[in-house]
């Protein structure tokens, strides 16, 4: 299965922490994946799976967060840049998460996304941190690849329904 990054990180994604594997070139992202939105009886509820993004051959790396919370996910921008810089067989993407309290950016060649349990449908679209939910890196779950294609993610669509899903 393949899913677009910019379809992952949608606007509201919480973000609970990071982390680099220095050897492998690799950038994780403890989140929580929203995999659906249903809108039924005037309300939204929201299938939501804790998750590990990571990111292939990172490089360029920068945080720029103020927060002693959660980070939200406000907009999220895939370019793609050129032929990677060790591999030119790959292409590789500038990825700029704009986030509530900050932002992150860095320069990678692809991912994916691992859900590591099932979704659990819910009124809001986060699980939040607690002893049943501890930040986590797991790698062992379903794995998505991530498509790195160009596109922003934004809050809203033209017509002024939200990004999150359709009503259904």
């Amino acid at each position: 299965m393949k899913k677009k990054l910019c379809d992952i990180l949608i606007p509201d994604t919480y973000i609970y922490g990071w982390g680099i594997n220095g050897d492998s070139y690799e950038l994780y992202l403890d989140i929580d994946c929203i995999c659906s939105v249903i809108y039924a009886n005037g309300a939204y509820m929201f299938e939501v799976s804790p998750a590990t993004l990571v990111f292939s051959n990172v490089w360029n790396l920068s945080i720029e967060i103020e927060t002693n919370d959660a980070i939200i996910v406000e907009n999220v921008e895939v370019n793609a840049n050129r032929t990677s810089h060790n591999n030119r067989e790959l292409w590789e993407y500038t990825v700029i998460i704009d986030c509530l309290q900050g932002s992150i950016s860095f320069n990678a060649v692809g991912g994916e996304l691992i859900k590591r349990t099932k979704g659990v449908l819910q009124k809001q679209e986060y699980i939040g941190i607690s002893r049943n939910r501890p930040i986590n890196f797991g790698l062992t779950g379903e794995h998505i690849d991530i498509i790195m294609s160009d596109g922003i993610a934004s809050p809203t669509t033209e017509s002024g329904d939200s990004h999150l899903g359709s009503k259904q």
